[in-house]
C-alpha cells in the first residue's frame, strides 16, 4: 500500500493506492484500487496542530509561572525598601529579564509550527545558568515546602551552548 498525490484541476487529492493479485480459474490478474484518504489525512493534521498548540501551551505555562512567581518576590523585595534586599532584587529582575528573552526565542521559532527554533550555542557559564535556574524554580516553589538545591561540580566551567532552550528543558522537567 503507498500513497499518491494526484493533481487535478479541483486541486491535489491524496490516495491510498493498494494492489493484490488474484485468480479466478485462469491466469493471474493484478488489481489496482485507489482510495480517497483526503478526508483521514486532514483529520490526522488537525490532530497534530492540536497536539503542537497544546505543548506550545504548556511549554510557555511552564516558563511563564516561575517567572511570575519571581517577579512578585521581586516585587516585595524592592517594596519593603530594605537595602539589603536590593541586590537579590536585581538578580531577581535580571533573571525574570533573561527568562522573557529566552521564551520569547523559543515562541518566535515556533511562528511557522513547522520547526524548532535554530540551535544558537553561546559561551555560557554553567553555574550562572544553574543560578538561574535556581531562582525560578524558588520563586515557583517558594512556600510550598519544596527546596531546590544546586551543587553545580565546576560552577565557573563555560560551555558553548544554547541557554536559552535548556533552560526551556530543564524548566519543562
Amino acid at each position: 500500500r503507498a500513497v499518491v498525490r494526484l493533481d487535478r484541476p479541483g486541486g491535489a487529492r491524496h490516495y491510498a493506492l493498494s494492489v493484490a493479485q488474484a485468480s479466478l480459474h485462469g491466469p493471474l490478474a493484478r488489481l489496482v484500487a485507489l482510495t480517497d484518504i483526503e478526508a483521514e489525512l486532514n483529520a490526522g493534521e488537525a490532530t497534530a496542530l492540536r497536539e503542537v498548540l497544546q505543548v506550545l501551551s504548556h511549554e510557555i505555562m511552564n516558563s511563564l509561572t516561575p517567572v511570575s512567581s519571581l517577579a512578585e518576590s521581586a516585587q516585595d523585595m524592592l517594596a519593603g525598601g530594605d537595602a539589603a534586599a536590593m541586590p537579590e532584587a536585581a538578580l531577581a529582575v535580571a533573571t525574570i529579564l533573561r527568562r522573557i528573552q529566552g521564551l520569547d526565542r523559543f515562541v518566535q521559532g515556533y511562528r511557522h509550527l513547522a520547526r524548532l527554533p535554530p540551535v544558537a550555542p553561546r559561551a555560557l557559564s554553567v553555574g550562572a545558568m544553574l543560578q538561574d535556574v535556581g531562582r525560578l524554580f524558588h520563586g515557583m516553589w517558594e512556600g510550598q515546602g519544596v527546596a531546590l538545591r544546586l551543587h553545580p561540580p565546576m560552577p565557573d566551567i563555560v560551555a558553548r551552548l544554547d541557554g536559552d532552550l535548556l533552560v526551556q528543558a530543564l524548566i519543562a522537567l
